[in-house]
């Protein structure tokens, strides 16, 4: 008798639980576009780049190895606001370069 009521209260409190979180988090998501201008020198990168990811930081184009370490493509001067950016569908054959 005494699991049973225990049972039945926890039942209640985790979806008293999970009702609540669920409805604490009804914020519409905004998608914000990428501006043009951003997008097109990004892909500039990702095209001549063997990596999947690269950092932007001023205004120099840095590419992380697989220990970690950095790597700067001195040839690289980017437009791009500073930060991390990810190339997609772009084939990889580098065995150094993330």
């Amino acid at each position: 008798m005494c699991f049973r009521l225990f049972f039945c209260l926890f039942c209640f409190f985790v979806i008293l639980a999970l009702f609540t979180q669920g409805c604490s988090n009804l914020q519409e998501k905004v998608y914000t576009r990428i501006p043009d201008n951003v997008y097109q020198q990004a892909e500039k990168v990702c095209n001549n780049i063997d990596g999947s990811q690269f950092i932007v930081r001023d205004l120099r184009v840095w590419m992380k190895k697989k220990d970690d370490s950095e790597i700067e493509l001195k040839h690289y001067k980017s437009i791009l606001p500073d930060g991390y950016y990810f190339c997609s569908g772009h084939d990889r054959n580098s065995l150094i370069i993330e």
